[in-house]
């Protein structure tokens, strides 16, 4: 009996050691194997960060160049800045290492005048621990983008908000016409940056965002994921000090007779005023501002000015309301103090209307601006930065003959601007106005 249970034990005693002898013999078959995949598992994270960061260069690249329309060696030399500069130096493709590549290309489309530009990039990829496992032979990451700088007319209606949705919207037949000019949203928003729904129309030359648009139809050439159009009055401080001529202010003023009333010169207004008569308010050449307070014009009242330049700040915008208000209004277009040189020290104690500018309101006054059901024939900018504007109640704001009956300009720059109810903006530029269009293409 103890003869049997020693031999047993015995044959365990051998199965365990051939088993340990198996595992042995496995370990060493597949710890190549276990040991390249843990390699891999280290460096492929890495390779994907590396191939992101690529991508990254050659967009900042494309669209550098797409930006400033340089071409062959100049547009080389700004891309491979570019790349270089949104990547803080990662690549150093200005003193590429063996096998480090960066080729800068362009392509011009005709008639249409457009541009566009590829940026393609190589860089061979790092090996840590994946050394042992690819016995080190490297693997190389590659990376191409294209811009497209595409000539555009002007844009006559802008919005420079950066993130709102709806920056620009037609709805409820509202409608946006600019013929002869371009729409353009500086705002990131998805889809709708900007937007034409419920029954909303926006008819244009170009119509483009930084980001999405929705609800236009593709054969008014829209574009979206463009780069930001620049501001056309960035260089213009904001309202100055009044001068000594306009003190002291007329505080709170309410116009109501029938038979109006005439200004010159320029004034301001501090508590703003309020227009609501049958008869006609002349405002003749110069600068009027207003502060705290509204321009208020309602009722049956006509505006006319020729040469006058409206200044808005502190908590001030324009009101106009109506079906039989009538506006019509141009810009000053001699005698007038440019746009870059409107400051406290360029204007004298009477000073002349801003140079092509109709309205203006400060950058920080955010107060709303609005047109209800009146109609108004201007020309001019209309700048609004910080502020909304909404046309509404079948109003309309068109583009006026200048002064000698030629076709005049209406341009609108606000924060965001909305048109409904059956209202119309028909805007307008001159024929020589023309800007670019940039975006990624690819």
């Amino acid at each position: 009996m103890k003869f049997i249970m020693s031999q047993r034990i015995f044959e365990l005693l051998s199965l365990a050691k051939d088993g340990r002898a198996a595992v042995a013999v496995i370990v060493a078959v597949m710890a190549p194997v276990l040991i390249g995949f843990a390699a891999l598992a280290t460096d492929v994270p890495y390779w994907y960060g590396t191939r992101e960061a690529l991508q990254t260069a050659v967009d900042a690249a494309a669209m550098s160049a797409a930006l400033t329309g340089f071409n062959g060696t100049a547009a080389q030399t700004l891309g491979v800045l570019a790349a270089d500069s949104a990547t803080s130096r990662q690549f150093d493709f200005q003193h590429p290492s063996p096998n480090t590549n960066f080729i800068m290309t362009e392509t011009s489309e005709q008639p249409s005048g457009s541009t566009l530009y590829t940026a393609t990039a190589s860089v061979p990829l790092p090996l840590f621990f994946s050394v042992l496992a690819l016995e080190g032979k490297r693997p190389e990451a590659s990376a191409s983008a294209s811009a497209m700088r595409q000539a555009r007319p002007a844009s006559c209606v802008l919005s420079l908000t950066r993130r709102r949705k709806n920056a620009i919207a037609t709805k409820g037949g509202g409608a946006i016409i600019a013929k002869n000019c371009g729409v353009f949203a500086n705002s990131k928003a998805g889809y709708y940056a900007i937007s034409a729904g419920d029954y909303g129309n926006i008819q244009a030359k170009t119509v483009g965002a930084v980001g999405g648009v929705t609800g236009v139809p593709p054969g008014y050439n829209v574009f979206q994921n463009a780069s930001a159009e620049a501001d056309p009055l960035a260089s213009m401080q904001n309202p100055p000090a009044l001068p000594a001529g306009f003190q002291p202010c007329q505080s709170a003023s309410t116009i109501s007779n029938q038979d109006g009333a005439a200004f010159s010169g320029g004034a301001c207004f501090e508590g703003g005023l309020k227009i609501s008569t049958r008869g006609t308010v002349t405002f003749g050449p110069g600068i009027y501002y207003f502060s705290n307070g509204n321009l208020d014009i309602s009722g049956a009242s006509q505006i006319v000015a020729d040469g006058a330049t409206f200044v808005f700040e502190n908590n001030a915008g324009f009101r106009v309301s109506g079906h039989e208000t009538r506006l019509d209004l141009r810009a000053p277009s001699t005698n007038c103090v440019q746009p870059n040189e409107y400051a406290s020290s360029a204007i004298s104690s009477a000073p002349s209307g801003i140079c092509g500018v109709l309205i203006y309101q400060a950058r920080n006054d955010i107060a709303p601006d609005a047109l209800h059901a009146a109609t108004g024939r201007v020309s001019g900018i209309i700048y609004a930065p910080g502020a909304s504007l909404r046309i509404t109640g079948q109003g309309t704001l068109a583009a006026n003959t200048g002064s000698d009956g030629t076709s005049g300009t209406l341009s609108v720059v606000a924060d965001t601007i909305v048109v409904s109810g059956g209202a119309q903006l028909d805007a307008s530029a001159a024929p020589t106005m023309t800007s670019y269009a940039v975006y990624l293409a690819k």
